[in-house]
């Protein structure tokens, strides 16, 4: 029977977000379990007796009593045996890290529910920044409450992609679907909105959680403060204890208490939560900082949706427009803008409730979180030599929905060597070097290389068909951010802003004959893939005509017409305002667009690259560039990124030079992690892998 110890610093967090997972973990996997915090008497009798209970003295804030605790935790961990140790929460992390290392405890798992240092300055935040990268250090593995926590801890040097995970979407135990049933809505929405004087046709805006500066609560007052101004049946529910020195100025508390728009309930049990949020239309949770928002995650069972934060945490736990509505933080003009859009628009905040509903019934109902926590332990119990498929990616990439005999490691192009031969890698996930480097090594399991990348110049596909090995694609994940960067590079042009960047000099240097409109002009899309129809798709809005170039792609409507040759294109070349390149790099594009074609266009037409920069002679474009014979170019690709500041393009006065980054976004991020784990996962389940580039027979 594996041993698995689970330690906090109080019995509350035991309580709230660890017992369940315990008594799951005994139940369906059989564990002997183990719960270390604060001596608790009445915690400790509610315990079923298969529950191990063992108090150890841990005082909260920086103590010099914590070396007796480690002390303590080191016989224990001797003394037990156990096979895993997690920890969470600061001190009792920090002691139970060290300990659990001196004591050589196999699997130390350090639940990374938040960062302390984040929100601090100065000297204070060097030393907790310090402490919590000991805990890192000390643990053999790290599970972060979000994608984006772990990304900030990852970037901070906390620890290494290798070390860490995030189980499910993030979160801890999610929300009890039956304790939150739905059904009972209506009735305890009544009841407490009686209960404290809220009419039925009240809208009623909510927060849940401390009254505190760094919770928002500052704006949160001032926003809601000019709205029930005008807006006479809106209502503020403040549900939980204000702090002393809480940071909220306190012309504004004194305002709230006075009003009769604003009810303050104080602390509530967490049992009748439920309760109150029943009571709410929306919740508004403008948090400075968040680990992954559990009242967000309570809010949403109940069909609430939430106002919240662009923060890592709190943004992640649902999705923007379809369950709630993100804010910047400290910004309380856009918090009062998104708590104005849904009191007058109930049917907008109606639907982002049944999307929150929908989300905590898909993603965070609590079965299925301990279902992933319990895929997760029974990885940490394995050896690498016990697991029978390896998955390899040089990206972060989630295994939580994995099948269990499945291991994820994090390489790098230089760290694949050490794999060479290895018989149990699948699937890796990478760029394409290394998908060129992988096809000369010995992998004799390997059944799909996904690339990270759109494009797949040079990648052998045809050697990897011949070895039974999928090769697919990113798809159509940058086809957004690429098809924005081309209509900014074509307004900039368009209008001139390149010779006007400084509005203090805009009335002498106006040049009206020279700024065009969009509207009735002629765009040639160069490659009519995911990219170019992407491109169609946003300039189509400007009253522009569209034609395509591409051989081998299907009619879309986007197209007016679609060239096929290069005759074809010559023909035609001469009436096109804008032409936008998005080719890749083969033997048939290489060098394509030449003097030759330069010859064909107008004057005054405008070149837009965001494909490889090799389909243009480079030669032949920088002399049509500087003898104008056309009118200017926006590029975005060039052999080397970033590109050298000795580049000859970048001293042409009719050129635009991006810095290599129309592929890039925040969101781009997400929807590659999906797109490489939707596709891993489908070929691990054997079923059909999307945007395979290569025919394997």
């Amino acid at each position: 029977m594996k041993k698995i110890c689970m330690i906090t610093t109080v019995s509350l967090t035991l309580k709230s977000f660890v017992l369940d997972t315990a008594k799951h973990l005994h139940n369906e996997c059989g564990y002997d379990v183990t719960l270390i915090c604060n001596n608790d008497e009445e915690f400790a009798k509610s315990l079923p007796e298969y529950i191990h209970y063992i108090p150890v003295k841990m005082a909260r804030g920086v103590n010099l009593s914590g070396f007796g605790a480690i002390k303590k935790f080191k016989k224990i961990f001797k003394r037990e045996k156990f096979d895993i140790v997690q920890y969470s929460t600061p001190n009792a992390s920090l002691y139970a890290s060290i300990a659990a290392k001196k004591a050589k405890v196999p699997v130390r798992l350090y639940c990374q529910w938040g960062i302390r240092y984040v929100g601090l300055g100065g000297v204070a935040r060097k030393i907790f920044k310090f402490l919590e990268k000991q805990v890192c250090k000390n643990s053999t593995h790290v599970r972060a409450v979000s994608p984006l926590n772990m990304e900030f801890a990852i970037k901070e040097g906390l620890y290494t992609q290798n070390k860490a995970n995030v189980v499910g979407r993030g979160g801890t135990i999610g929300v009890d679907m039956q304790s939150y049933d739905i059904n009972k809505k209506q009735e305890w929405k009544s009841e407490i909105r009686k209960r404290y004087g809220i009419s039925d046709t009240d809208f009623v805006f909510g927060f849940a959680g401390r009254i505190s500066a760094d919770k928002g609560c500052t704006e949160l007052l001032s926003s809601f403060k000019e709205i029930s101004e005008n807006t006479k049946n809106a209502r503020l529910l403040v549900v939980g204890p204000c702090e002393e020195s809480c940071g909220v100025p306190e012309e504004l508390l004194s305002w709230a208490r006075s009003s009769n728009a604003v009810v303050f309930t104080d602390k509530i049990d967490n049992q009748r939560m439920k309760e109150y949020y029943s009571a709410m239309d929306v919740l508004v949770h403008p948090t400075y900082r968040e680990g992954f928002g559990m009242v967000i995650q309570e809010a949403g069972a109940l069909g609430v949706p939430t106002i919240t934060t662009r923060i890592p945490g709190a943004s992640e736990v649902m999705v923007e427009n379809e369950s709630c509505l993100l804010v910047e933080p400290k910004n309380a003009a856009a918090l009062k803008g998104a708590m104005l859009e849904l009191v007058t628009d109930k049917e907008k905040a109606a639907s982002l409730g049944d999307g929150a509903y929908k989300m905590v019934c898909e993603c965070y109902n609590r079965p299925i979180m301990l279902a992933g926590q319990e895929k997760d332990y029974e990885r940490l119990l394995k050896k690498d030599k016990d697991f029978e498929r390896i998955v390899l990616s040089d990206k972060i990439i989630s295994n939580y929905d994995f099948p269990s005999d499945t291991q994820v490691k994090c390489v790098s192009f230089d760290s694949l060597d050490k794999f060479n031969g290895n018989d149990k890698v699948v699937a890796i996930c990478g760029s394409r070097a290394m998908a060129i480097k992988c096809e000369k090594m010995d992998l004799p399991s390997l059944k799909l290389f996904q690339l990270t990348s759109a494009g797949f110049d040079g990648v052998p596909c045809e050697a990897y068909a011949r070895r039974g090995v999928k090769v697919a694609n990113a798809g159509s994940v940058y086809s957004a951010p690429i098809a924005e960067t081309v209509v900014f590079g074509i307004l900039q042009m368009a209008k001139k802003l390149r010779k006007n960047p400084n509005n203090r000099h805009f009335k002498i240097r106006r040049g009206y004959d020279t700024i065009t409109e969009l509207n009735g002009k002629n765009v040639l899309i160069m490659g009519a893939g995911n990219i170019g129809t992407a491109v169609a798709d946003r300039l189509l809005g400007f009253g522009v005509t569209i034609d395509g170039y591409d051989p081998y792609c299907a009619p879309k409507s986007q197209y007016s017409a679609i060239l096929r040759t290069k005759d074809q294109l010559k023909a035609q070349l001469y009436k096109y305002d804008y032409i936008v390149s998005t080719l890749p790099d083969n033997e048939a594009t290489r060098g394509f667009i030449n003097k030759e074609l330069f010859a064909c266009m107008k004057k005054t037409a405008v070149i837009i690259n965001v494909g490889r920069k090799a389909v243009f002679n480079n030669g032949d474009f920088y002399y049509a560039l500087k003898k104008k014979q056309i009118g200017g170019a926006v590029l975005d690709m060039f052999e080397k990124l970033p590109n050298p500041i000795t580049n000859k393009f970048r001293r042409c006065k009719n050129v635009i030079v991006l810095p290599g980054v129309s592929a890039i976004s925040r969101e781009v991020n997400g929807r590659l992690k999906d797109h490489m784990y939707n596709n891993v996962s489908a070929m691990l389940d054997g079923r059909a892998v999307s945007n395979v580039i290569n025919e394997v027979k």
